[in-house]
């Protein structure tokens, strides 16, 4: 006798179907995988049947069973149109239910979404517990910050920090996100801890009332951390405008921590040290390092700056954070620099960065790392 499961077999989730066009069988697409499949020689309503069955999950020890009832199909045509799913590897074998058993519930349409990312050997809920159990660390709380730490909040992660020596102003109000006319002259921190509250009383956030000039500033922060944003523009080394930012960029670096770069129209590296090129690995292409310098103002002036912009960039910093945290996949921030076209949207582009075996900065790290290796 079997022994019998308690598996759902189940359509993964990124697969969508409909009647195609000639009427002349049922087509799923997965958009991700680039994939396609045409359902033929069946009944059409029979076949969308199926298809709605394996989407909401069906025991597997009553698979032929259950679906037969509901279509009308054959044994034998079913047997041969799970075969063809299987073929496509657009089914799961799977214990966990899809979405969380309340609808209602705060995370459960994200956990829906991380269906689409779903293999039999990496759930969306465990998408979602790698995400949620993670620290990630948010140097400034202003026009980036308060957008990186809001969505962190509601992807549900459960401890943020985040470092900020300053005090909400009016100015600030068209861009950060967390801060209303009431928190005008409030610490920051204090403002955004109080917002994230509302977001997820369940999300730790820890604020840190600080100034950050240079690596030792930051490294404490940096304990048992598993990812820092660097939002502060890009400065080349040899370009001593913006030391914040080269401050955060080499505590990461020593402290073991991935920092994820990013500000303006550009998204990356994300730098895994000893793994991955450093951000001055980057600054050795020399048409990237001077369009670096050229961004920053001459002038001592405030810096334009409006909401959807700063939504933009940090909108998918975040989401290359979360591929990158909840194990989704490789996200394309890891060894690129992703140039956004936020005017005209033609020339978005990866710009793949070459790791220098020469880079003062990250090279004694790899070699000493190589010289450990057993």
């Amino acid at each position: 006798m079997s022994q019998l499961t308690n598996r759902l077999v189940k359509l993964q989730g990124e697969w969508r179907f409909y009647l195609s066009r000639n009427a002349n069988g049922v087509e799923l697409v997965a958009p991700l995988k680039r994939k396609r499949l045409l359902l033929s020689g069946l009944d059409s309503n029979a076949v969308l049947a199926v298809l709605w069955e394996l989407s909401a999950g069906v025991p597997e020890d009553n698979l032929i069973g259950h679906l037969a009832q509901v279509s009308g199909l054959g044994s034998h045509s079913l047997q041969q149109l799970l075969g063809k799913l299987n073929s496509y590897d657009a089914l799961l074998y799977t214990t966990e239910p899809i979405g969380l058993q309340d609808s209602g519930s705060q995370y459960d349409r994200q956990i829906r979404y991380f269906e689409a990312f779903a293999t039999n050997e990496r759930s969306a809920f465990a998408m979602n517990d790698n995400l949620q159990k993670r620290r990630v660390v948010i140097v400034g709380l202003g026009g980036y910050g308060t957008w990186l730490a809001m969505m962190a909040a509601r992807m549900g992660i459960r401890h943020i920090i985040g470092i900020d020596f300053d005090h909400v102003e009016l100015s600030n109000l068209n861009r950060q996100v967390l801060f209303t006319q009431q928190d005008v002259g409030r610490p920051k921190t204090e403002a955004c801890a109080e917002a994230i509250a509302q977001i997820d009383p369940n999300v730790r956030f820890e604020g840190h009332n600080a100034r950050i000039n240079s690596p030792l500033d930051l490294i404490s922060y940096l304990e048992g951390a598993d990812l820092v944003f660097n939002s502060f523009g890009y400065s080349p080394p040899d370009f001593p405008a913006n030391s914040v930012f080269q401050s955060i960029s080499q505590a990461a670096l020593v402290a073991n921590v991935p920092c994820l770069h990013l500000g303006g129209s550009w998204i990356g590296p994300l730098t895994v040290p000893g793994e991955t090129p450093c951000i001055e690995c980057l600054f050795k292409n020399e048409k990237v390092a001077d369009i670096a310098r050229a961004s920053f103002p001459h002038i001592d002036r405030p810096v334009p700056s409006i909401a959807p912009r700063m939504a933009i960039t940090t909108g998918l910093a975040v989401w290359e954070a979360v591929r990158f945290l909840s194990k989704l996949d490789e996200p394309p921030s890891l060894r690129n620099l992703i140039i956004l076209d936020l005017h005209n949207y033609t020339r978005h582009a990866l710009l793949p960065i070459e790791r220098s075996e020469e880079c003062k900065l990250c090279g004694p790290i790899r070699k000493a790392r190589r010289s450990e290796a057993p």
